[in-house]
């Protein structure tokens, strides 16, 4: 069984269903005062949170869930 941490899962799927709706170009700006250089957008950001936050919890009900039924 592979093993993934839900955060890590959550934010993969998350990033994966931003760039599908803003385009890869589109989700940042340019500021040379952060590591990588790129940043999301403010609205670009908001709505990664929101997907984010919905695919966390469907992940975390999903464990929640197989976990009730092995006990």
């Amino acid at each position: 069984m592979i093993e993934i941490s839900p955060k890590r899962l959550s934010e993969a799927l998350a990033l994966k269903e931003t760039k599908a709706i803003y385009g890869e170009e589109a989700m940042y700006r340019n500021n040379y005062d952060e590591f990588r250089g790129l940043v999301m957008h403010d609205i670009v950001k908001e709505t990664y949170d929101k997907i984010y936050n919905k695919y966390l919890e469907i992940i975390l009900s999903v464990v929640q869930e197989k976990e009730k039924w092995q006990s």
